[in-house]
């Protein structure tokens, strides 16, 4: 079984070391590192993950930016994107408008705890549809 791909796109070595180990620890995840925007728009249009993790601020293209621009491509457009934050719990409004207006698919809030990153990815994972997928149900429609 081939394993899913998460990019994982944090400009703090520390931050994207954590959130590795935690995606990494479940067997069927393997992790793809980014350390800034550029670096990871070329790996999401070369590698097709099957889960983006953006974190807003980085050097380069922003978390944001790379969200749009993927929602933008429909080749890519289909690759479930999750912003990740480092407001603060007060905020939730505002990190909730930075979801729709990236068009992301979910957001996360540093400081996270394993249990949240492991239910957002599998609601994610859940509610995306690859269009290999939708290709293959279709056929069995017919």
């Amino acid at each position: 079984m081939a394993k899913i791909k998460v990019l994982i796109a944090e400009d703090s070595k520390l931050q994207r070391s954590v959130l590795a180990s935690i995606v990494q620890a479940r067997k069927d995840f393997q992790v793809l590192e980014a350390e800034n925007g550029d670096t990871a728009m070329a790996m999401i249009e070369k590698e097709k993950p099957d889960i983006v993790m953006l974190d807003v601020e980085m050097p380069g293209l922003n978390g944001l930016e790379i969200c749009y621009k993927m929602k933008q491509n429909p080749k890519l457009a289909h690759i479930p994107v999750m912003i990740i934050t480092a407001t603060s719990q007060k905020s939730t409004k505002s990190d909730e408008e930075l979801k729709v207006r990236s068009r992301a698919d979910d957001y996360i809030t540093k400081p996270f705890q394993s249990a949240d990153v492991y239910k957002r990815l599998d609601k994610l994972l859940k509610e995306s549809v690859h269009p290999q997928e939708e290709r293959r149900i279709f056929r069995w429609r017919l």
